[in-house]
């Protein structure tokens, strides 16, 4: 077995223990300079822990939407279940209800008290998936706070202490909340 020329100088008696170990203790110093050094010289690794960074922040970026996509599903989920165990059972013998949505006429079956309900603000109309549902004010106020786009029609309630300021001259012609039309 050969032996490494430090050792065959240490066993001549050419050099002390102690400078082989000072020897020694140095090429380590060396070594782990140049490891620490060499990151702050090799260009391509400072270009590596740049990518390694921006791919950190675009991982955190794309994070954020996920996690922002899953909040909206599930806040789409509630809305669904809420107008799904809250709904006014349609009328199909009844009369058709009226309403604007996203630039179109829509229209609900509902019966007579449905009708004045709807008018005086005691229920709304909410929309799920592509149905329009008749459902209670209390639900829609909660549906107002999770999703207001999910809120098609709430009407004011005539006992609400909000006043509407009319045009004078037309003060004695009042238009009827139930009109059907």
């Amino acid at each position: 077995m050969s032996k490494s020329l430090q050792e065959q100088l240490l066993k001549a008696g050419m050099v002390s223990a102690k400078q082989f170990k000072q020897a020694k203790a140095s090429k380590a110093k060396r070594k782990k300079q140049n490891t620490a050094n060499k990151g702050e010289s090799n260009p391509s690794r400072q270009e590596a822990q740049h990518r390694l960074a921006e791919k950190r922040q675009r991982d955190r970026v794309l994070n954020l939407k996920i996690e922002e996509e899953k909040k909206q599903r599930a806040t789409a989920a509630q809305v669904r279940s809420l107008i799904q165990e809250n709904k006014v059972a349609e009328d199909s013998d009844g009369q058709p209800f009226h309403f604007e949505h996203e630039g179109s006429i829509k229209s609900v079956f509902v019966s007579e008290a449905v009708r004045k309900d709807l008018a005086d603000g005691r229920l709304a109309i909410a929309k799920s998936k592509a149905r329009y549902r008749v459902v209670p004010a209390s639900t829609a106020e909660k549906i107002r706070s999770l999703a207001p786009s999910s809120l098609v029609l709430f009407g004011k309630s005539k006992n609400s202490s909000e006043k509407e300021t009319l045009d004078p001259a037309y003060a004695d012609y009042t238009v009827p909340d139930d009109l059907v039309w």
